[in-house]
């Protein structure tokens, strides 16, 4: 009988409870250990060593994910989804089940790939990091959601952070190139985003081996809004407002002695020079 350890955001998405994922896997032979998201990754990881645990799945959204991906790659285990968040992508980008008896289902049948992550001063992520807008838009949504709730709270945060644009100075280096930007958005994308697709942008690829750098050069509200719009609608954006670089490694420094960084959706609070990495299939996941 294998061990796995369900980080379970009850919270997320759907807020599908702990009873459903056990009526989900059944008789499947997994002997399950439930752990909260909320006890904090450092916990979660000590928990999983004590049960001796084979397996480690991630029930909720992205951010659920990525703290069971920081800890699959820290114990060498493999990664299961159930994606009950609210966006899921990683899951979406992965073609994995979002009904939650197949994506039970999938990880019963013990099928794994190895697929890429980031790493940003030694923090995992299998989606994204990113500085600048994004990130100070999170913080301004986690004031507000406890008041009036997720979406609403994401919406006013969004629209004040996009009118009152701020942006940061930022030295990049990689390979032999030094350069810097004062730019409203940084973003690092683990592989490649497809721009060209109408609606919200998805990776055609997590095992194409490259980090790519993604730098905002519009530095106006309008010119900002003008190409958030373009990318909506499946419009490649022009090159003197966007810039994209596929890397293996880079180094981001700054002026400020701390940066707010969102690492799938999370942020953290980090001190550059922040040193970004691409580990080119060296995750484990259950998948088809």
């Amino acid at each position: 009988m294998k061990t796995a350890v369900v980080i379970h955001n009850p919270a997320s998405g759907t807020s599908v409870p702990e009873a459903a994922i056990r009526t989900a896997f059944g008789d499947s032979g997994h002997l399950l250990h439930f752990v909260n998201i909320a006890d904090g990754q450092n916990e979660i990881e000590k928990m999983i060593k004590d049960y001796n645990a084979h397996i480690v799945i991630a029930a909720g959204g992205d951010g659920t994910v990525n703290c069971a991906a920081n800890i699959c790659v820290s114990l060498y285990l493999p990664l299961g989804v159930l994606p009950v968040g609210t966006l899921n992508h990683f899951a979406k980008d992965m073609n994995l089940p979002i009904k939650l008896t197949e994506a039970a289902a999938l990880i019963q049948k013990g099928k794994m790939t190895t697929v890429d992550y980031g790493s940003v001063t030694g923090h995992v992520f299998v989606n994204n990091s990113s500085i600048g807008i994004y990130p100070a838009s999170v913080l301004k949504r986690e004031q507000l959601q406890s008041k009036i709730g997720k979406w609403p709270s994401a919406v006013i945060a969004m629209f004040g952070t996009i009118t009152k644009l701020s942006t940061t100075h930022l030295r990049i280096q990689y390979d032999s190139t030094d350069v810097t930007f004062k730019t409203p958005l940084l973003f690092v994308g683990n592989n490649s985003y497809n721009f060209d697709k109408v609606g919200f942008v998805n990776r055609k690829s997590l095992t194409a081996g490259d980090l790519y750098l993604y730098i905002v050069r519009a530095n106006r509200v309008s010119a900002f809004i003008r190409l958030v719009v373009s990318m909506v609608f499946g419009k490649r954006p022009a090159s003197h407002d966007f810039i994209a670089h596929p890397k293996n490694t880079l180094t981001v420094n700054s002026r400020k002695n701390i940066l707010d960084v969102a690492v799938d959706g999370e942020i953290l609070t980090l001190q550059p020079p922040l040193k970004y990495e691409l580990y080119a299939q060296r995750l484990k996941v259950f998948a088809d």
